[in-house]
């Protein structure tokens, strides 16, 4: 009966029929540790039946299942995913975690309940890892026009200080907000907001633009915008929500790169370390400058400008992944070891170095940020990437 009722609950979620209460049901049955063997029959005959088949090339079944998997997190406690590499089978497994395998990558989702992230670490991985690491959190500095300093995550919420006709207000969320006041400005004061190592942070902008900088990014701007645009100069990554006004266009330069909008959702990984600066569009339109060659991408699209080769090109975009960060998770799609552990880096304030030349493995998958650095090497080297730590520093190993 239960197995029926489990498979008329997901049926109806493929055709997006499920009901408030109806997704309750579906959501305790999943969560409760149902039996792998039939959960994965039941996924499997899901996705090959023929009403699946018949929408198939509209819905990829990694897409649906993370999607499912995203409204139960937004129910309950977040899912921790474990990478495996790629396989050509395609199958879906559910016991402690869920197993997601589909043509290019694995997908392990560990639903943990809450608290429970701390206990992932073994007692082995504890004695190896002697001095732990604590994920990233909300912490940046902020440079004023007259280059005072004033560091964020030690001072109080509230009023902060005054930049021409702006007030800088942290609020009770930890956001660094500007209230413009009802003077016109007399001049162009510039202010620079910056996240370290291990650090990110949410920035309003006078406009009531929003900015998300992910660890070790900065983004100077302007504490009021004036004239017929809006631009701001980013490094590293951020994720932006612009307030939509045809009359000032908004425009974020990023070693080179303009990005050019109205208003819109897009996110902007300009690393240093990074061999190309991609933009990836999730909603609104954008246009994309890099010397004289220009592109127009529209959403689910993603620009990459790579100086080096002196190209600007347009591919579609994995968006989920794109703005995971933003979401608390790293999550990977067919990416190769040093570009995982690069982001580790960044988001752990650590050093990564390798005894030898890695090998061109790629995973797919996720892992949550708020797992501490030791969680994080025991999901990794499960998954076959060995590391060992010295200090501050990770070292793959063979």
């Amino acid at each position: 009966m239960a197995e029926q009722d489990l498979k008329d609950l997901f049926d109806k979620y493929l055709q997006d029929r499920l009901t408030p209460e109806e997704f309750s049901r579906l959501y305790e049955l999943v969560r409760t540790g149902y039996p792998p063997k039939e959960l994965d029959a039941l996924f499997e005959s899901a996705f090959a039946s023929p009403e699946y088949a018949a929408r198939g090339k509209d819905h990829d079944p990694k897409e649906i299942f993370a999607e499912l998997l995203v409204k139960m997190d937004e129910k309950g406690s977040a899912p921790v995913v474990v990478m495996r590499p790629k396989t050509t089978r395609i199958r879906w497994a559910v016991a402690a975690s869920i197993a997601v395998c589909v043509a290019g990558g694995a997908y392990f989702f560990l639903h943990q309940q809450k608290g429970a992230e701390d206990k992932l670490a073994s007692t082995q991985q504890e004695q190896r890892i002697t001095n732990d690491v604590s994920p990233g959190k909300n912490k940046a500095v902020l440079t004023l026009s007259n280059g005072s300093i004033i560091i964020l995550d030690s001072a109080h919420n509230g009023f902060v200080t005054r930049q021409g006709v702006a007030r800088i207000i942290k609020t009770d969320s930890g956001q660094l907000a500007y209230q413009l006041t009802k003077e016109k400005p007399t001049e162009l004061l510039y202010n620079t907001l910056t996240t370290p190592r291990g650090g990110q942070y949410e920035l309003l902008l006078p406009d009531g633009s929003k900015a998300w900088l992910n660890a070790a990014s900065s983004i100077k701007y302007p504490t009021a915008f004036a004239g017929g645009e809006r631009k701001v100069e980013i490094t590293g990554e951020v994720y932006f929500e612009v307030k939509k006004d045809p009359h000032m266009p908004f425009t974020v330069r990023a070693a080179g790169v303009d990005v050019q909008v109205l208003g819109t959702h897009f996110n902007v990984n300009a690393y240093g370390d990074e061999p190309v600066i991609r933009t990836t569009l999730l909603e609104g339109s954008v246009k994309i400058s890099m010397g004289g060659a220009s592109r127009v991408i529209k959403p689910g699209e993603q620009a990459i400008a790579d100086s080096g080769a002196h190209s600007l090109s347009v591919q579609a975009a994995d968006t989920y992944q794109a703005v995971a960060w933003q979401k608390g998770q790293f999550e990977f799609d067919k990416l190769d070891i040093p570009t995982i552990m690069r982001q580790i880096q960044r988001w752990y304030d650590i050093d990564v170095s390798y005894e030898t030349r890695y090998p061109g493995t790629k995973l797919g998958g996720g892992i949550s940020r708020n797992l501490n650095l030791s969680s994080v090497l025991t999901l990794l080297d499960k998954n076959g990437v060995h590391t060992k730590m010295e200090g501050r520093k990770i070292i793959v190993i063979p």
